[in-house]
């Protein structure tokens, strides 16, 4: 494989705060707010992957326009690998997967009462995959682990339930869809799409 590393997605991660804080000063009646989960995930990469089952962390923040309309940055990281090493005639290799995705998008919530609402959000998922192979020559000739990364824009759909505890303090569980495709359509004839599908449940405060 040839190696090439890219740049940072910082600079659109400060892009994309900076947004959310410019969208805040000229919203009319808005709420902040900030929450944290965990996933269970389950990553395929296609083919012969057999990518493990694993647990993702995730943070969104959000500015509620109206009860009902909320516009959200987030961060999402994943990291996965093969669930056994594999072979061929010329060694054998194990693969993991990083990533470490922006999310930006739109949640639209329906009340039941002020206790439970209902909601589905999506939107741009900002991927930075690497993709690190570990290989060994059975044992005839030293190996080692080599590795690339990859940036680009996926999706991501979503749809949950909330419950509050206190008036700002609320729980969310939810089921999703990640979705990251051509990774390193520039340095190869066979490019990788990468699909999660994840259940999480985490914690929220409203500002």
């Amino acid at each position: 494989m040839y190696l090439k590393r890219r740049s940072s997605t910082l600079p659109l991660t400060l892009l994309l705060t900076a947004l959310l804080t410019g969208l805040s000063h000229q919203a009319a009646a808005t709420e902040f707010y900030l929450q944290g989960s965990l996933a269970l995930s389950q990553p395929d990469g296609g083919s012969d992957s057999d990518l493990e089952l694993t647990t993702s962390p995730r943070i969104i923040a959000g500015l509620a326009f109206t009860p009902n309309v909320s516009a959200e940055v987030g961060f999402y990281y994943l990291y996965t690998e093969q669930d056994s090493e594999k072979e061929d005639v010329v060694s054998q290799y194990l693969v993991s997967i990083t990533s470490k995705d922006i999310l930006l998008g739109l949640k639209g919530q329906f009340n039941i009462n002020n206790r439970i609402a209902f909601y589905g959000r999506g939107g741009m998922l900002l991927w930075n995959t690497e993709l690190e192979l570990e290989e060994n020559f059975w044992d005839i000739i030293p190996g080692g682990k080599v590795s690339d990364d990859d940036s680009g824009v996926g999706y991501y759909l979503s749809g949950g339930i909330i419950i509050h505890f206190t008036e700002r303090l609320y729980m969310d569980a939810y089921l999703s869809h990640h979705q990251r495709n051509d990774i390193f359509k520039d340095d190869s004839n066979y490019p990788i799409d990468v699909t999660e599908t994840l259940g999480g449940v985490g914690l929220g405060f409203s500002f």
